[in-house]
């Protein structure tokens, strides 16, 4: 069963990807097939309405290709980044419509992304999407890794086993 995971920063550097990756090692490690897609690799026009681009329609085919999404974004002035708003305004309900997502949020802050996971919360619901919980939020991500390669944070560290048990029960996959 393969799980789309949409890294939402807009910097090649950013935190963001390291985050996303360490959680496709976990789904990976219980047996789930993982894509990423990088935003900060594609490069997409502004939301215009109509005509919906090329690279909008190849998102909406792998999304309706996954048995999951998660979306990861980093807080950007207190909120979801505008590439992952963009990501999600070129969605449609047929992609969204009753499918589990996760929601991922990233700062350097102590809050832990936890203003951009309650918005892409309310447009993921908005769309009639199912998140599934434990939200994950990853505080002070310039220490949040260990030398493996793992979260340092001991919450992430105890979220992440359960967030992947969750997400295995909402497509069917135990």
């Amino acid at each position: 069963m393969s799980i789309l995971l949409v890294s939402g920063s807009p910097r090649p550097t950013g935190h963001t990807i390291s985050a996303v990756r360490v959680l496709a090692r976990q789904l990976e490690a219980a047996g789930l097939e993982t894509e990423i897609i990088d935003l900060a690799a594609e490069e997409f026009p502004v939301f215009r309405g109509e005509p919906v681009p090329a690279i909008a329609l190849e998102w909406r085919e792998r999304v309706r290709a996954s048995e999951a999404l998660i979306l990861a974004s980093p807080e950007y002035h207190g909120g979801m980044s505008g590439a992952i708003k963009m990501f999600l305004d070129y969605l449609t309900f047929d992609e969204i419509r009753d499918r589990p997502v996760g929601l991922m949020g990233v700062s350097q802050g102590p809050l832990g992304g936890t203003r951009p996971v309650l918005q892409m919360q309310q447009v993921v619901t908005t769309l009639w999407g199912r998140v599934v919980g434990p939200t994950l939020a990853v505080p002070n991500v310039k220490e949040a890794f260990d030398e493996s390669g793992g979260f340092r944070d001991e919450s992430m560290q105890r979220f992440l086993p359960i967030f992947v048990a969750r997400l295995q029960e909402a497509i069917g996959a135990k």
